[in-house]
Order: structure tokens, then C-alpha cells, then sequence
């Protein structure tokens, strides 16, 4: 009985990766489908960056390297950054059938990627695990998710 309440979710969510896998392409998704999954990653590296920033106030071997005010306050900084990106993503879903949103919602979206990157990059470091895979990240969204245009 219990082999059973076990497999079987865990047998649901394997079908349902599978069904994603073949059956959903992500290069055939519209712009806004495209720019809703770049800000929902762009979320998922800022909160890396937040534990990092933990990671740094709560190991005192490290604190004679890091300027403690300035990651306290890049804390909040980051949180800020998580709630506007998260708000980002509400346009991508609202407004998916109209012209403008496709065109617009797109270019905000890959600025606000790129600010964040920039901005915590440099005061991360450039060294460190969350900027190392955002850098490998940022390859993967320009180009894959946009097509490319001269």
C-alpha cells in the first residue's frame, strides 16, 4: 500500500515532464510565452543571489572580506528586484492576446534580465556560483528564446 501511495505521483508529475518534453517545443512559444520563462529563471537567480548574500551575513570566517552594510543592503535590494520581476510576469499572461504586449512586454522584460545581471554581477563578483550561472544562463535565453534580427 505504501509502495503504491509513492509511485504513483511520482509517476504523474514523470508523465507530465515527458508530455512537456515532446510535446511542447520551446522555440515555438509565442514572444510573451518566451519572456514570461526568462523572467520566472531571472527570479530563480535573483533568489540565489539573496541566499548567497545570507550565506555571506550568517558565516563570520567570511566577514572580514565583505562589506557588510552594503550586502545587508543589497538584500533588500535583491527582494525589491524579485517583486518587480515577478510583476513582470502578470503582463505576459494579461495581455498575451493583444499586438502591443508582443512587441513591447519583450524588450522590458530582456532589459530588466540584463540590468539585474549587470548590477549584481558587479557586486557579487563575477566569481561567484549564482553570476557563473547566470552568465552560462544568459546564453542559453539569447539564443534560444529570441529570434535573432539584424
Amino acid at each position: 500500500m505504501k509502495i503504491r501511495l509513492i509511485t504513483r505521483p511520482i509517476n504523474k508529475i514523470k508523465q507530465v515532464i515527458l508530455d512537456f518534453i515532446h510535446h511542447n517545443h520551446i522555440i515555438n512559444w509565442t514572444p510573451l510565452q518566451k519572456s514570461a520563462l526568462m523572467l520566472t529563471l531571472a527570479c530563480a537567480m535573483n533568489f540565489s543571489w539573496i541566499l548567497w548574500k545570507g550565506y555571506i551575513l550568517i558565516t563570520p570566517s567570511i566577514w572580514q572580506w565583505a562589506n557588510l552594510s552594503l550586502v545587508e543592503s543589497q538584500i533588500w535590494l535583491n527582494l525589491l528586484t524579485l517583486f518587480l520581476l515577478a510583476v513582470l510576469i502578470i503582463p505576459c499572461y494579461r495581455y498575451k492576446d493583444q499586438a502591443w504586449a508582443q512587441k513591447i512586454v519583450p524588450l522590458i522584460s530582456v532589459q530588466a534580465f540584463m540590468l539585474m545581471l549587470c548590477h549584481d554581477g558587479y557586486l557579487i563578483g563575477s566569481i561567484s556560483p549564482a553570476t557563473m550561472v547566470g552568465y552560462v544562463g544568459t546564453i542559453g535565453v539569447g539564443l534560444v528564446l529570441f529570434e535573432r534580427k539584424m
